[in-house]
């Protein structure tokens, strides 16, 4: 085949390549700056009332970029790929040529076909072949074969593309930033749709108590509307409330709703501006579903712990309360870096905070445990029973920061633990005198509900000093024993040189066990011990003698005369029944 034609062939086809690929190209490009603008417009027009902002939605934007996407895919498809792939053969150019040229008289196609290998028919000459492909090259060299291939069509889509491209930069940049926002819109930015008036600020999605009041404000920027306009939607049922301008905020609407009970969704128009759609939830506020009250009792006590129910608090003073609660809501946890606990317990009375731990496993878990986490002993278990403690209020936040408001305050009555009780035994015969070095027996008694720590006796001489005696004793709730009180071992008052004549007064006393703050009782009336001397103390006894005999005389003269009237009853009955 000559090189000459093949070579010409051969640009006819990078022309028809070229033509095709610019001709695609521009095309698509126009369809999408078309396609493009004509969205920008439709979402700049739209106002949908059920999506959630103005404009075009960003699930219908992606959709309209994939079909937009998808046309010009297309084109490409259509205009370049395809031609390309598809490129015409050197006989189908050839042709083509022929009929741009009709001098050739077929001797191109002619030249083409007979050219190629084992084209010629047996007992063709191939002089004649050779010599109608010279002919065919002479009359080829003047001629420009890439003339059949129009490039009209490119040049019109190319001008097409390059037009819309300029009114486009030109409308965007007379219309910027609103058309600069619709097109990031339209390459699926989510900025807010362009309007007059555009809201800056909103309360959003708001999460609020039920039976509380909010207010819904919103921001205006560019024009400033006398008014607002306020939708709410509830599930079965829609309103529509006027937002007034707040006059000490610049640009501000605000509407209050009073009485939240049930959640909402609400839209703010102002102008023509429209807010997405936000939801207002009304949530319950955090509080005990169930509390379990433990108390546990001093150590001293040797006492189990005791439950007890939230409305019945009664406790002794000096123990402590462990508290286990449920919450209708996951609690967020005490921060550790924080001095005050957000969970915590109120003592009425005393107005002390303790705090309560969330449960790690279980967020709605709380309770109270030791200051000292790595001890569980029984003393620093709970809450400590303060004198003065009246009641007790518990203090929740939850997860969204909303605390408890008007807690229950649960009475607690604390009772002091009783005193023990002591007493000198009544068949101990009390004496009034006494002489020096004398021992006196004083049999006592002592009780204690949980038992008794010591007994010890006191004296003092003449109001003196008092000094203390330890009696010995085996610690249990009932102690009972003799103590021998020794006056040798009694000091004279101050200035004298014996007992005789002082006046010892002595009593005893009992302790609890309670290491802390012991409880305590002692004897009454004091007892009192004259001390004289030995020559007074035989004649106060016999005068004591004397007296109690004097007492037997009557008892004496009733037994003579019962004597008599039975001696004469005697003589009387028998003198009368004698035969």
């Amino acid at each position: 085949m000559s090189d000459q034609l093949v070579s010409k062939l051969a640009a006819v086809r990078h022309k028809h390549e070229v033509v095709s690929l610019g001709a695609g190209v521009s095309t698509a490009a126009a369809v999408f700056i078309a396609a493009i603008g004509v969205e920008m417009v439709v979402d700049w027009l739209s106002d949908l009332p059920w999506a959630r902002e103005a404009g075009l939605p960003w699930a219908l934007r992606l959709a309209v970029m994939m079909l937009i996407l998808a046309g010009v895919g297309f084109i490409v498809f259509w205009r370049v790929i395809r031609p390309i792939a598809t490129a015409p053969d050197d006989e189908t150019l050839a042709l083509a040529v022929e009929r741009f040229e009709p001098a050739f008289a077929g001797r191109l196609i002619s030249a083409i076909q007979l050219s190629m290998p084992q084209a010629m028919a047996a007992g063709a000459s191939p002089a004649l072949v050779r010599q109608l492909v010279r002919e065919t090259e002479s009359m080829s060299v003047d001629r420009d074969f890439t003339r059949v291939i129009s490039g009209d069509g490119v040049i019109k889509s190319a001008s097409t593309a390059l037009l819309l491209l300029i009114l486009a930069a030109v409308a965007i940049n007379v219309t910027q930033p609103a058309s600069v926002t619709l097109l990031r819109r339209a390459f699926l930015f989510t900025d807010p749709v362009p309007r007059k008036t555009r809201i800056d600020q909103i309360s959003g999605n708001i999460k609020v108590p039920k039976g509380e009041a909010i207010s819904i404000t919103a921001t205006a920027a560019g024009i400033k509307p006398a008014t607002g306009t306020l939708s709410v939607e509830y599930p079965k049922v829609q309103y529509t409330y006027t937002m007034n301008r707040n006059p000490d905020v610049s640009g501000q609407y605000v509407r209050k709703i009073d009485n939240i009970t049930e959640s909402f969704a609400y839209t703010v128009r102002l102008n023509d501006a429209r807010s997405q759609r936000f939801t207002v939830s009304a949530v319950d506020r955090p509080s005990p579903i169930s509390i379990q009250c433990i108390e546990v009792l001093p150590a001293f006590t040797h006492q189990s712990e005791k439950p007890h129910l939230p409305g019945d608090l009664s406790l002794m003073q000096g123990s402590r309360l462990v508290l286990k609660l449920k919450a209708n809501k996951p609690l967020k946890p005490n921060d550790p870096m924080e001095r005050v606990a957000i969970n915590r317990v109120h003592l009425a009375g005393v107005e002390k905070d303790y705090p309560l731990y969330v449960d790690e496993h279980d967020n709605t878990l709380a309770g109270t445990q030791s200051s000292d986490r790595g001890v569980n002993v029984r003393e620093k278990r709970g809450i400590p029973m303060l004198p003065g403690t009246t009641g007790m209020a518990i203090y929740l936040v939850d997860q969204d920061d909303l605390e408890s408001k008007n807690p229950t305050v649960y009475r607690i009555d604390l009772t002091p633990k009783a005193a023990p009780t002591i007493g000198i035994s009544s068949d101990m015969v009390h004496d009034d005198i006494a002489v020096a070095g004398q021992k006196q027996d004083i049999k006592f008694y002592a009780d204690d509900e949980y038992g008794v720590g010591a007994v010890s006796l006191h004296y003092k001489v003449d109001n003196g000093a008092v000094h203390d005696v330890p009696v010995p004793i085996t610690a249990g709730r009932h102690v009972e024993g003799t103590h021998v009180f020794s006056l040798a071992s009694v000091s004279p008052a101050a200035g004298k040189s014996s007992l005789e004549g002082s006046a010892v007064e002595f009593w005893l006393t009992a302790t609890d066990t309670n290491p802390d703050s012991p409880a305590w009782s002692q004897t009454q009336p004091h007892e009192t011990l004259r001390v004289v001397s030995d020559a007074e103390f035989r004649r106060l006894r016999m005068a004591e003698f004397g007296s109690e005999m004097g007492k037997l005389d009557p008892v004496k003269q009733g037994q003579q005369e019962n004597s008599d009237s039975l001696g004469n009853f005697v003589v009387t009955h028998g003198a009368t029944t004698r035969p």
